[in-house]
């Protein structure tokens, strides 16, 4: 029997984090990585949502656990040699940070999400969330698999494509894409104007049905040509970073491709982002969240405001 389609999958690296902060405080053996932190963030939206990238042998014995305690579906992850990526997570300040892998850049990117050769649910998922420069062997690949009928696409722009160098082949590939999602000096970089407003503006103008664009404590601005929200940052207690935007990024995609109203699936990531930075690593229990989850974002939709 062919197995069911997903509701989201998140394309992106499972990382073991040493992560040290802006204030000096170091924190080591954490699961982390793009991926983790996306399906996270789709996880407290969908029950059925799943992850694609290579792993090493090690994972099983690390923080697999992790994954199938929260339900999450891994037959998109590959063993493809002895380690999983490992990485130095170095924060400057809070939007802005600096990661190394530890068994080298050849390792990390063999490990990298693959488009071919998908399981019959990712392929068929209803939402791909993809964390990515701007490669366009990739993107051909991903574009040429897709059935758009079926599938929204999400662009989390990795660092590399943030530049303004990269800007004719970004706007190329956000033609062909759903949402995207960055943080303030991801589009500061990339569009080459500060004015969070006109970083949305130009984007949008590339034919990208909406944008997020994450201004961290302040928030994010969500749009599309019709209609946009400034939506406030949830108050809780900062613990770290990392993950937020990813979370927020998976949590935005699994609501629209849920069939969530916009502005409720913009609060519902804004929401799911919320958990993330409250302790180190992700949720420990992602299944008992839910109803807290639905309080915050319910509480986010009450007070965000109307772009004109």
């Amino acid at each position: 029997m062919e197995a069911a389609a997903l509701d989201a999958v998140a394309f992106s690296h499972i990382i073991i984090d040493d992560l040290r902060l802006a204030d000096g405080r170091e924190y080591h053996g954490l699961l982390g990585g793009a991926g983790t932190y996306a399906v996270a963030g789709m996880r407290l939206v969908s029950d059925n949502v799943g992850i694609r990238c290579g792993v090493g042998a090690d994972f099983a014995d690390s923080h697999e656990r992790w994954f199938t305690a929260n339900e999450i579906d891994i037959s998109g992850l590959e063993i493809r040699g002895a380690h999983t990526p490992r990485s130095w997570v170095v924060y400057q300040r809070e939007d802005e940070r600096t990661e190394q892998p530890q068994f080298g850049m050849e390792h990390f990117a063999k490990m990298a999400p693959r488009v071919l050769d998908l399981p019959p649910s990712l392929r068929q998922a209803r939402g791909w969330y993809i964390f990515r420069d701007a490669d366009e062997a990739f993107w051909r690949e991903a574009f040429a698999l897709r059935d758009p009928s079926r599938t929204s696409l999400l662009w989390e722009l990795h660092e590399g494509a943030a530049q303004a160098s990269h800007w004719p082949t970004v706007a190329r590939i956000l033609k062909q894409v759903e949402l995207v999602s960055l943080n303030r000096a991801e589009g500061r970089h990339l569009c080459g104007v500060a004015e969070p407003t006109a970083i949305l503006e130009r984007l949008l103008e590339t034919g990208v049905g909406a944008v997020a664009l994450r201004l961290g404590a302040e928030g994010a601005l969500v749009a599309s040509s019709r209609e946009g929200w400034l939506i406030p940052a949830y108050p809780t207690q900062l613990q770290d970073p990392t993950g937020a935007g990813n979370a927020f990024s998976g949590a935005w995609l699994a609501g629209r491709a849920g069939g969530a109203e916009p502005l409720a699936a913009a609060c519902g990531a804004a929401a799911a982002a919320s958990f993330m930075i409250e302790q180190f690593g992700p949720p420990r229990n992602l299944l008992n969240k839910r109803s807290a989850w639905q309080q915050r974002r319910d509480w986010l939709q009450e007070r965000a405001i109307v772009l004109h």
